[in-house]
Protein backbone atom coordinates (compact mmCIF):
# COMPACT_ATOMS: atom_id res chain seq x y z
CA UNK A 1 0.00 0.00 0.00
CA UNK A 2 1.05 3.62 -0.50
CA UNK A 3 1.81 5.63 2.64
CA UNK A 4 3.22 9.04 3.53
CA UNK A 5 5.86 8.49 6.20
CA UNK A 6 8.24 10.36 8.42
CA UNK A 7 11.15 8.52 6.87
CA UNK A 8 14.22 9.48 8.92
CA UNK A 9 15.13 11.44 12.05
CA UNK A 10 16.06 14.42 9.86
CA UNK A 11 13.66 17.38 10.05
CA UNK A 12 11.50 17.63 6.94
CA UNK A 13 12.04 14.00 5.97
CA UNK A 14 8.73 12.92 4.37
CA UNK A 15 8.42 10.28 1.68
CA UNK A 16 5.76 8.39 -0.26
CA UNK A 17 6.60 4.72 0.18
CA UNK A 18 5.16 1.23 -0.24
CA UNK A 19 4.32 -0.62 2.98
CA UNK A 20 2.70 -4.02 3.52
CA UNK A 21 -1.04 -3.92 4.12
CA UNK A 22 -1.41 -4.52 7.89
CA UNK A 23 -3.41 -7.44 9.22
CA UNK A 24 -5.95 -6.77 11.98
CA UNK A 25 -5.16 -8.46 15.26
CA UNK A 26 -7.67 -9.84 17.73
CA UNK A 27 -10.33 -7.22 18.43
CA UNK A 28 -9.15 -4.98 15.59
CA UNK A 29 -10.50 -3.96 12.19
CA UNK A 30 -8.65 -3.10 9.01
CA UNK A 31 -9.93 0.19 7.57
CA UNK A 32 -9.45 1.32 4.00
CA UNK A 33 -8.82 5.06 4.33
CA UNK A 34 -11.01 7.23 2.10
CA UNK A 35 -10.19 10.64 3.61
CA UNK A 36 -7.64 11.99 6.09
CA UNK A 37 -7.12 15.46 7.49
CA UNK A 38 -3.95 17.24 8.53
CA UNK A 39 -3.27 18.24 12.14
CA UNK A 40 -0.50 20.49 13.40
CA UNK A 41 0.77 17.46 15.33
CA UNK A 42 1.64 15.93 11.95
CA UNK A 43 3.52 19.09 10.97
CA UNK A 44 5.41 19.16 14.28
CA UNK A 45 6.46 15.51 13.84
CA UNK A 46 7.79 16.35 10.39
CA UNK A 47 9.66 19.39 11.77
CA UNK A 48 11.02 17.45 14.78
CA UNK A 49 9.30 19.83 17.21
CA UNK A 50 6.72 17.35 18.52
CA UNK A 51 6.89 16.71 22.27
CA UNK A 52 4.68 13.87 23.48
CA UNK A 53 4.38 11.11 26.04
CA UNK A 54 6.36 8.66 23.92
CA UNK A 55 9.04 9.01 21.24
CA UNK A 56 7.75 8.84 17.66
CA UNK A 57 8.94 5.64 15.93
CA UNK A 58 10.67 6.11 12.58
CA UNK A 59 9.78 5.29 9.85
CA UNK A 60 6.07 5.76 10.54
CA UNK A 61 3.00 6.58 8.46
CA UNK A 62 1.67 9.92 9.68
CA UNK A 63 -1.91 11.05 10.31
CA UNK A 64 -4.47 10.42 13.04
CA UNK A 65 -7.65 11.96 11.62
CA UNK A 66 -9.42 9.80 9.09
CA UNK A 67 -12.45 7.90 7.81
CA UNK A 68 -13.03 5.00 5.48
CA UNK A 69 -14.54 1.55 5.07
CA UNK A 70 -13.95 -1.59 7.11
CA UNK A 71 -11.99 -3.95 4.88
CA UNK A 72 -11.41 -6.89 7.25
CA UNK A 73 -12.22 -8.06 10.77
CA UNK A 74 -9.77 -9.43 13.30
CA UNK A 75 -10.49 -12.43 15.50
CA UNK A 76 -13.38 -11.99 17.92
CA UNK A 77 -14.76 -8.79 16.37
CA UNK A 78 -18.55 -8.51 16.48
CA UNK A 79 -21.02 -5.69 15.92
CA UNK A 80 -19.52 -4.38 12.68
CA UNK A 81 -19.25 -5.64 9.12
CA UNK A 82 -16.93 -5.45 6.14
CA UNK A 83 -17.89 -2.47 3.97
CA UNK A 84 -19.23 -0.42 6.86
CA UNK A 85 -18.43 3.32 6.69
CA UNK A 86 -16.56 4.51 9.77
CA UNK A 87 -14.70 7.44 11.29
CA UNK A 88 -11.72 6.76 13.51
CA UNK A 89 -10.94 7.51 17.14
CA UNK A 90 -7.13 7.62 17.29
CA UNK A 91 -6.22 6.88 20.93
CA UNK A 92 -6.21 3.59 22.84
CA UNK A 93 -5.42 3.50 26.56
CA UNK A 94 -3.71 0.64 28.38
CA UNK A 95 -6.99 -0.29 30.08
CA UNK A 96 -5.28 -0.84 33.45
CA UNK A 97 -4.23 2.57 34.83
CA UNK A 98 -6.38 4.88 36.96
CA UNK A 99 -7.11 7.15 33.99
CA UNK A 100 -8.38 4.27 31.86
CA UNK A 101 -10.41 2.78 34.72
CA UNK A 102 -12.13 6.12 35.36
CA UNK A 103 -13.06 6.67 31.71
CA UNK A 104 -10.22 8.96 30.56
CA UNK A 105 -8.08 6.78 28.25
CA UNK A 106 -6.84 9.85 26.39
CA UNK A 107 -4.91 10.76 29.56
CA UNK A 108 -3.26 7.32 29.79
CA UNK A 109 0.53 7.57 30.08
CA UNK A 110 0.91 4.35 28.06
CA UNK A 111 -1.41 5.30 25.21
CA UNK A 112 -1.37 3.97 21.65
CA UNK A 113 -2.00 6.80 19.20
CA UNK A 114 -2.24 6.12 15.47
CA UNK A 115 0.05 8.43 13.52
CA UNK A 116 2.12 9.18 16.63
CA UNK A 117 3.09 5.84 18.20
CA UNK A 118 2.19 3.60 15.24
CA UNK A 119 1.22 3.82 11.57
CA UNK A 120 -1.59 6.27 10.90
CA UNK A 121 -4.14 7.47 8.38
CA UNK A 122 -1.81 8.85 5.68
CA UNK A 123 -1.90 5.36 4.19
CA UNK A 124 -4.29 3.29 2.14
CA UNK A 125 -5.07 1.07 5.14
CA UNK A 126 -4.77 1.25 8.93
CA UNK A 127 -5.71 -1.07 11.79
CA UNK A 128 -7.55 0.14 14.90
CA UNK A 129 -9.42 -1.52 17.77
CA UNK A 130 -12.97 -2.22 16.56
CA UNK A 131 -14.49 -0.06 19.31
CA UNK A 132 -12.66 2.94 17.85
CA UNK A 133 -14.16 2.63 14.37
CA UNK A 134 -17.41 4.58 14.70
CA UNK A 135 -20.22 3.98 12.22
CA UNK A 136 -21.18 7.06 10.18
CA UNK A 137 -24.34 7.88 8.24
CA UNK A 138 -24.38 7.66 4.47
CA UNK A 139 -25.34 11.36 4.58
CA UNK A 140 -21.90 12.23 6.03
CA UNK A 141 -19.04 12.41 3.54
CA UNK A 142 -15.71 10.77 4.31
CA UNK A 143 -14.05 14.21 4.23
CA UNK A 144 -16.49 15.47 6.87
CA UNK A 145 -16.09 12.32 8.96
CA UNK A 146 -12.31 12.71 8.96
CA UNK A 147 -12.87 15.71 11.25
CA UNK A 148 -14.52 13.58 13.96
CA UNK A 149 -11.48 13.73 16.27
CA UNK A 150 -10.97 17.53 16.32
CA UNK A 151 -14.74 18.09 16.43
CA UNK A 152 -14.86 15.87 19.53
CA UNK A 153 -12.49 18.33 21.21
CA UNK A 154 -14.93 21.13 20.39
CA UNK A 155 -17.85 19.16 21.85
CA UNK A 156 -15.80 18.63 24.99
CA UNK A 157 -15.23 22.40 25.23
CA UNK A 158 -18.97 23.03 25.08
CA UNK A 159 -19.61 20.36 27.72
CA UNK A 160 -17.16 22.13 30.01
CA UNK A 161 -18.20 25.75 29.31
CA UNK A 162 -21.97 25.04 29.15
CA UNK A 163 -22.94 28.01 26.94
CA UNK A 164 -26.36 29.57 27.42
CA UNK A 165 -28.57 31.11 24.73
CA UNK A 166 -27.63 34.77 24.44
CA UNK A 167 -24.07 34.39 25.79
CA UNK A 168 -21.10 36.36 24.47
CA UNK A 169 -18.10 34.15 23.68
CA UNK A 170 -14.45 34.99 22.86
CA UNK A 171 -12.32 32.59 20.83
CA UNK A 172 -8.58 33.25 20.77
CA UNK A 173 -7.11 32.04 17.47
CA UNK A 174 -8.91 31.47 14.15
CA UNK A 175 -7.29 28.13 13.35
CA UNK A 176 -9.30 25.08 12.36
CA UNK A 177 -10.31 24.37 15.98
CA UNK A 178 -11.15 28.04 16.51
CA UNK A 179 -13.42 27.96 13.45
CA UNK A 180 -15.12 24.78 14.66
CA UNK A 181 -15.69 26.40 18.06
CA UNK A 182 -17.22 29.42 16.29
CA UNK A 183 -19.73 27.21 14.47
CA UNK A 184 -20.48 25.20 17.61
CA UNK A 185 -21.09 28.20 19.86
CA UNK A 186 -23.32 29.83 17.25
CA UNK A 187 -25.29 26.59 16.97
CA UNK A 188 -25.56 26.51 20.77
CA UNK A 189 -27.26 29.92 20.72
CA UNK A 190 -24.47 32.37 21.54
CA UNK A 191 -25.61 35.90 20.67
CA UNK A 192 -22.13 37.22 19.92
CA UNK A 193 -18.91 35.33 19.18
CA UNK A 194 -15.69 37.36 19.07
CA UNK A 195 -12.73 35.76 17.26
CA UNK A 196 -9.33 37.21 18.16
CA UNK A 197 -6.17 36.78 16.08
CA UNK A 198 -3.00 38.37 14.75
CA UNK A 199 -2.17 40.28 11.58
CA UNK A 200 -1.09 36.98 10.02
CA UNK A 201 -4.63 35.68 10.59
CA UNK A 202 -6.44 38.31 8.49
CA UNK A 203 -7.61 35.83 5.84
CA UNK A 204 -8.96 33.45 8.49
CA UNK A 205 -10.56 36.31 10.40
CA UNK A 206 -12.38 37.34 7.22
CA UNK A 207 -13.80 33.82 6.97
CA UNK A 208 -14.80 33.96 10.64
Amino acid sequence: MKAIVKATAEAGSVRLVDLPVPEPGAGEVLVRIRAASLCYSDVSIIKNTYVGRKPVPIPMALGHEGAGEIAALGAGVTGCTVGERVALEPITGCGRCAMCRTGSPTMCADWRHIGITCHGTFAEYVTVPARQAHRISDKVSFAEAALLEPLALVVRSLEQSRPMVGDTVAIIGPGSLGMMHLLAYKAAGAAKVLVVGLDQDLARLAIA
